[in-house]
């Protein structure tokens, strides 16, 4: 399943990532989530060139987890698995997945390594899943993953009111009632760049993980207190790093009722952290004002075309335009 929203600018690569799987029995429902771009265009186009195809229009914006749900709904295969409209599959990943859960009845998920590529596709790096119980630390599954249909039944689906943190939320849910295993092959790439829903709502991902979470551990008598603290305090690191101190100090509150022993036995590094970052802005913000005064000058003014002359010449002799 594929749900995308205004997604044009790499939905075409995404979809043909699909479309070239080596497994051949395949579904795709392309969901468009009342999108005003060319995605329309983009989808019909696709559907008509394979009928494995199927378009799938909200005439308004459901926003993910409700694309997620309507996509699955209109789903026939036992399998499942949804990617993103900037993503991409190598092209074994479905056959490698699939392999997997034939040859392992006591797995429901499976979940696989990936890459990370920046906007043009060039891979800056690569990312090893983590094992299924450091899923109360974050993510862990990642962008790569197939699962029994069973799985989706029971667990209801995604939470609609949990947007930016559907996942999440459905990956804990899925660890407190099936197996889940990760596959140690590259099989997905990742897009990271500005655009994305996890770039542009950073804060906003930390506020919906904490309901999540909240709930989880509401409906749940695990994990213990010790994993708990552990898991809040993953939160405050998030927190700090998205620059949300009073978000990073409302988490250390939470871990120290979790588990006050594991809480300071943890939280030096947090705490270095964010004294690290704090005296890095100050640095970055005197040196801002230093710059400011420096252009203000006669002097800066004056020699603004030798700079501009020397980058022309620096760019030329790196063989760039």
């Amino acid at each position: 399943m594929l749900p995308t929203r205004n997604g044009a600018a790499h939905l075409d690569e995404a979809i043909r990532s699909v479309a070239e799987q080596t497994f051949r029995d395949w579904e795709l429902v392309l969901v468009d989530d009342a999108s005003t771009d060319e995605t329309p265009r983009i989808v019909a186009n696709w559907a008509t060139r394979d009928e494995r195809i199927r378009p799938l229009r909200n005439e308004r914006n459901l926003r993910l987890p409700g694309a997620l749900n309507a996509g699955f709904a209109a789903a026939s295969g036992e399998y499942l698995t949804w990617t993103s409209d900037d993503n991409l599959y190598s092209p074994e990943a479905i056959a490698r997945m699939t392999a997997y859960l034939d040859g392992n009845p006591g797995v429901d998920v499976v979940y696989a390594d990936y890459v990370r590529i920046d906007r043009n596709g060039r891979v800056t790096g690569s990312t090893r899943v983590g094992r299924p119980e450091e899923i109360y630390f974050g993510n862990c599954i990642g962008p790569c993953f197939l699962y029994r249909r069973e799985v989706g039944r029971r667990l209801g689906g995604y939470q609609e009111d949990l947007f930016l943190a559907e996942d999440m939320d459905f990956w804990l849910r899925a660890s407190a009632a099936f197996n889940l295993s990760p596959l140690r092959e590259e099989l997905y790439a990742y897009r990271e760049h500005g655009g994305s829903l996890t770039s542009r709502q950073a804060p906003k991902v930390i506020r919906a993980t904490e309901r999540a979470l909240k709930g989880f551990f509401a409906a749940h008598p695990f994990p213990d207190g010790d994993v708990r603290a552990r898991s809040w305090l993953a939160m405050a690191a998030r927190a700090i790093h998205a620059g949300e101190r009073r978000l990073a100090d409302k988490y250390f509150v939470y871990a120290a009722c979790s588990s006050p022993s594991r809480t300071f036995r943890d939280a030096g590094g947090l705490f270095a952290l964010r004294g690290e970052l704090d005296e890095a802005r100050r640095l970055l913000m005197a040196r801002e004002t230093e710059l400011e005064a420096i252009r203000g000058t006669w002097s800066w003014k004056v020699t603004a075309p030798l700079r501009d002359l020397k980058r022309i010449l620096s760019r030329r002799k790196a063989g760039e335009p």
